[in-house]
């Protein structure tokens, strides 16, 4: 049996889990960032057409999206939708942002993009990560087609985003390791979008948890 902890063993413990919370809390990459908070709405289409809707649950007969305390579930039923994204509605064109998120794909999921930073000038993404359904789900940067992740079914994976426009930089880290870098496009203006977005092939979602944005 064991006995509790006392004196020193338990002012360690409550140390432990604090620095534990602490470093859960802090996770973002690098230092001197400041939380900013995240609004927008959710951008989805229906048989071509956009859509936008409150960041709160609703369903339709071709795709959902499910807002949760610290999750948010984004789905597709049929081919009349293609998109359903939660659109941060927050456009920088100078400093610095970054973006981190728990992300879940599952089976269904085909060349289908997960989270993007739009470059409105571009009328396009300059990154994107989408999910596959090879080598039990992989998560790849688009362009390049860079592999970033692999396994990703069944498992949670963290995403950080950073983009620096000062340094005309760009990165992205898969659980804390670097997986790209590449440059920022300094000159752009930029949006950031993540849900679930791309040709539809068959009924699929995935699952954003303790989403959190800094600049």
């Amino acid at each position: 049996m064991k006995l509790p902890l006392k004196g020193s063993k338990l002012a360690l413990g409550i140390v432990v889990g604090l620095s534990l919370a602490t470093g859960a809390a802090r996770a973002q990459i690098g230092s001197g960032w400041t939380s900013m908070s995240i609004g927008g709405f959710i951008d989805y289409e229906v048989d071509g057409a956009h859509h936008q809707h409150s960041i709160s649950s609703f369903s339709l007969s071709s795709m959902y999206y499910t807002k949760g305390t610290s999750s948010e579930t984004f789905g597709l039923k049929t081919s009349h939708s293609n998109r359903v994204e939660h659109d941060t509605d927050s456009h920088y064109q100078s400093g610095r942002r970054q973006f981190q998120g728990n992300l879940q794909i599952f089976s269904g999921i085909s060349s289908q993009s997960c989270v993007q930073i739009f470059n409105a000038p571009a009328s396009g993404p300059i990154l994107m990560i989408k999910g596959y359904g090879s080598d039990n789900g992989t998560l790849k940067k688009q362009g390049g087609s860079v592999v970033i992740a692999t396994s990703c079914f069944g498992t949670t994976k963290r995403v950080n985003l950073v983009h620096d426009l000062n340094a005309n930089t760009m990165a992205v880290y898969i659980n804390g390791t670097k997986k790209w870098s590449g440059s920022g496009g300094a000159g752009g203006s930029f949006n950031l979008k993540y849900g679930l977005y791309g040709s539809f092939n068959s009924a699929t979602k995935t699952i954003w948890s303790s989403v959190r944005m800094w600049h």
